[in-house]
């Protein structure tokens, strides 16, 4: 055999041999870079666990979360934890502040059905919980149902409480003693739920339970029973049914007593939370009904009547009709309401409910003893600006209210006025008026046949008189009224 035919045999024999060194190298230095990754994040892992269990990382990890404050944090995330005050902001809708959080023995384990986390805590409290809307902000679009509601980790709080809860503004009513178990992602991750709810409400207590799904449609299944602390009254409420259509209803009943008859408030509903319209259908009556019983800040009052709503399309405007007759009216400043009668019919387009239109609203003033006049009017009200053309017929402030003058008013006013979607309020200008007078929030003098009313006093120097400029001042508005024929006598 020659040389060449030697050289060419052993040629091949030298990629075989180099080939798999060459992938040995490479699949060294994959496991090495795999094993890295691995040591990197189980050092994330294990400083994350660290201080979650040490106060000082704790502290730390809680500055991370975007949106959250925590003033004066005090021991650790895992076991007991403490703060002067939690501010949670929520994007543009709003912020949720905690008073005084602090919670007891939160331990952590492993998740199931591809979760995280299992954290269970013993008890969790605050003082005081606020969540304040952003009046301000504006809906990007039109609300939509979430796509889940399951969660990437498992909450237990065995007891948990809150002493003073207030939604919507830091004014708002509060609701006291609160008391609850929470579980999210029962079942699997499916369900969440809030049992052995119970509240202190005013001149009652509520007990409850909550629960609604983790996945579409968000089947809910609500209840609340209240009962009074005093006066025998008690209410319940219903919610059941998918999310994007719930089914409400509401009772409330009142023992007869030795002054008042038996007293009662049936209410069925259909609420779509995520339409521009929420409100599907409304049917309820009432019963000799005392608002005075639930809350000491209204009047006492025996409402009978009904209210129906209807709506039958996006397109079609959803009509509101209320029937009252009140059968304890009385003056204002006797606790009372003064009004006998009241019939209104309201509406609004479901695609378009920030304006509502008053076709009609009657209201028969006065006292069960004798009528105090009449009041016939019709406007519109949207969150900016607001109208209302109304009549008064013969109406005695006197039998409003003992405090007021004693005279006798007929005419027409205009008022419109803005400042409930917290726009500057701007008054406008009343026009002149000729033998007339403006309705006002004080009785016009009777030394003339006609007068203009006015928010300041107007001196009748002659049978006519020119309404004020001044402006108005109901509540979070202004005013401006411009007058029609009228008489005060």
């Amino acid at each position: 055999m020659s040389t060449d035919d030697s050289s060419r045999q052993a040629a091949p024999a030298v990629p075989v041999v180099a080939a798999p060194a060459r992938r040995r190298r490479v699949a060294v230095w994959l496991a090495g870079v795999a094993a890295s990754v691995v040591a990197l994040l189980a050092l994330a892992i294990g400083a994350v666990f660290w201080s979650a269990h040490h106060a000082t990382g704790s502290a730390w990890l809680l500055g991370l979360v975007p949106g959250l404050t925590v003033v004066e944090p005090r021991g650790s995330l895992i076991g007991d934890f403490a703060a002067t005050r939690v501010v949670y902001a929520v994007g543009g809708a709003g912020e949720l502040r905690l008073d005084a959080p602090r919670w007891h023995a939160l331990a952590a384990t492993r998740g199931d059905h591809g979760r995280w986390l299992h954290l269970m805590i013993d008890t969790l409290h605050a003082d005081r919980v606020v969540w304040v809307a952003n009046k301000s902000a504006k809906p990007a679009g039109p609300a939509t149902p979430p796509a889940s509601l399951r969660l990437p980790v498992e909450i237990e709080v065995r007891e948990a409480s809150v002493d003073e809860l207030r939604i919507g503004a830091l004014d708002a009513m509060p609701v006291r003693g609160v008391h609850a178990r929470v579980h999210l992602g029962a079942d699997g991750g499916a369900l969440h739920r809030l049992d052995a709810l119970a509240a202190a409400i005013e001149r009652g207590d509520a007990r409850g339970a909550f629960a609604i799904g983790a996945d579409a449609p968000f089947a809910v299944d609500a209840s609340v029973d209240a009962v009074a602390s005093a006066k025998d009254w008690s209410a319940t409420a219903r919610a059941h049914g998918p999310l994007a259509s719930l089914d409400t209803s509401a009772t409330a009943r009142v023992a007869a007593t030795a002054t008042h008859a038996a007293q009662s408030l049936d209410a069925r509903a259909v609420i779509h939370p995520f339409a521009a319209w929420p409100l599907g259908e409304l049917s309820a009556t009432a019963s000799g009904l005392d608002l005075s019983a639930f809350a000491s800040a209204l009047p006492a009052t025996a409402l009978t009547g009904r209210a129906i709503a209807t709506t039958s399309g996006i397109d079609v405007p959803a009509t509101v009709s209320i029937e009252l007759a009140n059968q304890r009216a009385g003056r204002w400043n006797e606790g009372l309401l003064p009004v006998r009668e009241l019939r209104a019919e309201l509406r609004a387009r479901p695609e378009n409910p920030n304006v509502v239109d008053v076709q009609t609203l009657s209201a028969e003033l006065g006292s069960t003893s004798g009528a105090g006049g009449s009041v016939v009017a019709r406007g519109r009200w949207t969150p900016a600006t607001w109208n209302i053309d109304a009549e008064l017929r013969q109406v005695r402030p006197i039998a409003l209210d003992a405090r007021a003058g004693d005279a006798v008013v007929s005419g027409k006013a205009t008022l419109a006025g803005s400042g409930f979607a917290g726009a500057p309020a701007i008054p406008g200008p009343a026009s002149a008026a000729t033998s007339s007078a403006a309705a006002s929030p004080r009785p016009a003098s009777p030394s003339s046949s006609s007068a203009a009313a006015s928010p300041r006093p107007v001196s009748p120097s002659s049978s006519s008189a020119a309404a004020s400029a001044g402006p108005a001042s109901p509540p979070s508005s202004s005013a401006a009224a411009s007058a029609g024929p009228a008489s005060a006598a």
